[in-house]
């Protein structure tokens, strides 16, 4: 799950966007200006371990808002967007 967290060529990036997820059928959307991925975000909430992380991640819809492009993004699993 490596390949999930962030890099240093991703801080700006990460800055730029508003990260969010649907969990227990609520919407739940992290801080704003974080750096931190949606791997890293969970595990400070506490909500993945080692042992659920790719689960979690495989069935938890989550996404991103980017302002600078007026878009909206929601995908599951591990694979890593734009």
């Amino acid at each position: 799950m490596d390949e999930l967290r962030t890099r240093s060529e991703d801080v700006d990036f990460h800055r730029a966007r508003r990260m969010f997820c649907v969990r227990n059928g609520k919407l739940t959307v992290a801080p704003e200006g974080t750096t931190m991925s949606h791997l890293e975000w969970f595990e400070a909430e506490g909500w993945i371990t080692k042992d659920n992380a790719r689960e979690f991640m495989d069935s938890t819809i989550r996404g991103i808002f980017l302002p600078a492009r007026h878009a909206l993004f929601f995908y599951t699993g591990r694979r890593v967007l734009l």
